[in-house]
């Protein structure tokens, strides 16, 4: 099922775009080119884009419970991806 392989994709870009994030921080704070307090400005930076993340996985986890109420659900999100501006907005939320 094409939600299970979607699943796992952004908590892993979610990773490296943090480490990336961090990264530079610690590399200008240690290096002299910003203060430290730049470090300060991962968590308000990163923590929504987790929990946004966080959401989406939970999500797409209900979406593969079984039931007859998720059944219509699951019709109802297919029909729904179909439409080419959904199909979009979708995409650019599972890429991150």
């Amino acid at each position: 099922m094409w939600l299970r392989a979607l699943r796992f994709r952004p908590g892993l870009n979610l990773g490296l775009q943090g480490a990336v994030n961090l990264g530079w921080k610690l590399a200008a704070a240690i290096n002299g080119w910003a203060p430290t307090e730049l470090l300060d400005t991962y968590h308000s930076e990163r923590f929504p884009v987790g929990e946004r993340v966080m959401m989406q996985s939970m999500a797409q986890t209900a979406l593969m419970s079984p039931g007859p109420e998720v059944t219509a659900l699951r019709e109802l999100f297919t029909e729904l991806v179909e439409k080419p501006d959904v199909a979009v907005h979708m995409a650019h939320l599972l890429a991150g």
